[in-house]
């Protein structure tokens, strides 16, 4: 794995864009408390630059969380050879395929239709038709590596889920999907034709075709079962849609669509914010205990063991799930049509899965 460093390309053309009007003020006479001054004075052509950097880096920081818990492979700003230095934000390589990624960190509610995307009266069209042409360039590079028939998705990530970002699902716009970080980061790791070999070749292939000036973090064995968030074509102009500010369904409902996700992908979600917490709780009362509580690291390679755990357990398929964490206990609630279930894990004496308390509930 090399040094991870998302948004490396936003970053270097803001620092050139800086640079070059430091520059021109200086050749002007400028004074040095002037060029101070101006640094601080930041037209709005460097600050969109600026945030594309930072909205590049949290997604990039997202999608690596992810591609180390569930096993997916990930890139980040990959150079196309012949473009003059264009890039590619972020590739994922998972079981469904290969996943083009552009991070667009725009200012203001977005207006996604079945004709474009638009902040206010301002279309980018022109960011559509350029990640049409990157998954063209992926395309062309799996080819010629044996790979062509890899499923390739052109995804516009919205970094900062603006207002009238869909809620749990991606919407589709001129063959390109639109949708906010967790739905991206949940269409990454969802189950597809791809074996852990294939994912592999199609990693390799990538990593060897474009230099990945972000760094590379390769695939491992990956986790099975995560199901897709919701994908819907985009509404037509007028036309309501639900959980869209201009809808009159109730946002409760709106909410529950992004909830159903597949067992695997809602312990992913879990141990990422488990690993957020960040902080060492006091240990409770009773003996043996562990000198440190259950890390995210521990509960990550436990995972599977959980998931077949459970499968053993019920049959009943089951989609969501909500977590609580304790001093002493981390609670699982998963939940299924007719079934409820629940998983407790003592933090200070689980030392694997088979530690984890399973208490399935009437119907299960």
């Amino acid at each position: 794995m090399t040094d991870l460093a998302p948004g490396r390309g936003a970053r270097a053309q803001h620092h050139r864009r800086v640079a070059a009007r430091l520059r021109r003020l200086q050749a002007a006479g400028a004074s040095p408390e002037e060029l101070r001054a101006a640094l601080d004075d930041e037209p709005a052509s460097e600050r969109a630059w600026r945030r594309g950097d930072e909205g590049e880096e949290r997604l990039g920081a997202l999608l690596g969380d992810w591609a180390g818990t569930c096993g997916t492979g990930v890139l980040h700003d990959l150079v196309i050879p012949g473009r003059g230095g264009a890039n590619i934000d972020h590739v994922v390589v998972g079981p469904g395929g290969a996943f083009v990624i552009d991070a667009k960190a725009w200012a203001g509610a977005v207006d996604i239709r079945a004709t474009g995307v638009w902040t206010g009266r301002w279309s980018h069209r022109r960011a559509l038709e350029g990640i049409r042409e990157q998954v063209a360039v992926v395309h062309g590079a799996l080819r010629a590596a044996g790979a062509g028939d890899t499923p390739v998705t052109g995804v516009l990530c919205l970094v900062d889920d603006n207002p009238g970002t869909p809620r749990g699902e991606l919407l589709r716009v001129h063959g390109v999907l639109v949708g906010g970080r967790a739905a991206v980061a949940q269409l990454t790791v969802a189950d597809g034709p791809l074996t852990d070999e294939g994912i592999t070749q199609v990693f390799r292939a990538l990593d060897a075709s474009m230099p990945a000036r972000g760094g590379a973090r390769p695939p491992s064995a990956c986790l099975r079962g995560a199901s897709a968030p919701r994908v819907a074509d985009a509404p037509a102009r007028g036309a309501r849609r639900s959980g869209s500010p201009q809808s009159s369904t109730p946002r409760r409902r709106a909410r529950g669509r992004g909830r159903r996700r597949g067992l695997a992908v809602d312990l992913c979600l879990f141990v990422a914010g488990l690993g957020a917490l960040g902080a060492v709780l006091e240990p409770s009362p009773g003996p043996p205990r562990r000198s440190t509580p259950v890390s995210a690291a521990e509960v990550a390679s436990w995972v599977s063991d959980l998931d077949r755990r459970v499968r053993a357990t019920t049959s009943t398929p089951l989609r969501t799930m909500a977590t609580r964490t304790t001093e002493a206990r981390i609670h699982l609630r998963l939940r299924g049509p007719g079934c409820a279930l629940r998983i407790s894990i003592n933090r200070w004496t689980a030392r694997t899965a088979a530690d984890a308390v399973i208490v399935p509930g009437a119907g299960c």
